[in-house]
């Protein structure tokens, strides 16, 4: 079956969407950088098996670039904000906001959620790993 050109595409912009986050990755402190740049190179590597999985059927994904511009955005924001404000108010904030401004508004799902992934970032990574997350300039950075 033959692509459409946003499904070939899709896959250029999410890597170029990546690129475009390396600078606010590399912002980060040392001892901090490691998840994000983990999770950018994880992207990466989705985009390019994306776009070497061939034909097949509908991608949908390629066809909401808005969402998909969004959510980008909503990342860059996250990982400026981080030596600003901090990892955990950074993260709170992209992962209570992004979801509304896609549409989300389950509230009952959004809360817990958010509150857990922080719960467990702080058990995993300043407990359990003794690696302080960044606080940020404003609050004692």
């Amino acid at each position: 079956m033959r692509r459409s050109l946003a499904e070939r595409l899709f896959p250029v912009g999410i890597v170029l969407g990546a690129a475009a986050l390396v600078p606010a990755t590399l912002a980060i402190p040392d001892e901090a950088r490691s998840f994000p740049a983990a999770v950018l190179a994880a992207i990466v590597l989705l985009a390019l098996w994306i776009g070497l999985r061939g034909g097949g059927g509908d991608a949908p994904v390629a066809h909401h670039a808005g969402r998909l511009a969004l959510a980008v955005g909503a990342v860059g924001a996250f990982l400026g904000a981080i030596p600003l404000i901090g990892f955990f108010p950074s993260a709170g904030l992209l992962m209570l906001g992004l979801p509304i401004a896609l549409g989300y508004r389950e509230m009952r799902v959004v809360l817990p959620v958010t509150a857990g992934f922080l719960l467990l970032v702080w058990l995993v990574f300043v407990r359990l790993f003794a690696r302080p997350l960044p606080a940020g300039a404003l609050w004692g950075g």
